[in-house]
């Protein structure tokens, strides 16, 4: 694989945090919402139109670069309906931005946001599933695999149960879901070399 393709996901991940962390900033600069650690992420972005809109510009760029990684190293015809799923619930989270804590907050759209959100979590914790028990995948692919199930299935149960702590502080756990999807993207990669070794 192209060492510039590989990197793909890593680029990604770095767009995702950066626009994360200018909405936090630029929201503390403005005096919108300052300092406030109950909150989270999502809820900075969607503060203002400004952030909300380079979110989704953004959210439009990871999705197209992973599209393309995806079909690059050619995953299985399943992890390739689970990752377009989960992208395209990327794209919806970012296309309606959880906008509860701005000065017009729109409860449609909040709910839109927060489906996606959970339609994301479950097609990334598909994708982890899929992997750890995938015959193709390797022992350190594997292992994240698993970490990353036992994680998202911790997670999921306590959002079922609506444990408000969780959701409601600044580094809130969601957006753990995107780095560990992040992840299994980037080592996709070794899983198809190792496929394309033992077809050699």
């Amino acid at each position: 694989m192209n060492r510039y393709i590989s990197k793909l996901p890593a680029i990604s991940g770095i767009v995702f945090l950066l626009i994360e962390a200018i909405s936090v900033v630029s929201a503390w600069v403005m005096d919108v919402h300052r300092y406030d650690m109950g909150i989270s992420f999502s809820s900075y972005v969607g503060l203002n139109h400004p952030t909300s809109v380079l979110y989704f510009f953004g959210a439009l760029v990871m999705a197209a670069m992973l599209f393309f990684y995806t079909v690059k190293i050619s995953p299985s015809l399943l992890k390739l309906i689970v990752y377009g799923a989960a992208l395209l619930c990327v794209l919806g989270t970012a296309f309606f931005p959880y906008n509860y804590f701005s000065e017009n907050p729109t409860f449609l759209t909040i709910r839109l946001h927060n489906d996606f959100a959970v339609g994301l979590m479950l097609a990334a914790t598909a994708s982890f599933i899929i992997t750890a028990f995938d015959k193709k995948s390797g022992k350190v692919q594997r292992a994240i695999a698993c970490g990353s199930v036992l994680y998202a299935v911790t997670f999921i149960i306590l959002y079922f149960l609506r444990v408000k702590p969780l959701f409601k502080t600044f580094f809130i756990w969601e957006n753990l879901f995107i780095v560990l999807l992040l992840c299994g993207f980037y080592f996709e990669r070794y899983g198809a070399m190792t496929e394309n070794k033992v077809k050699n």
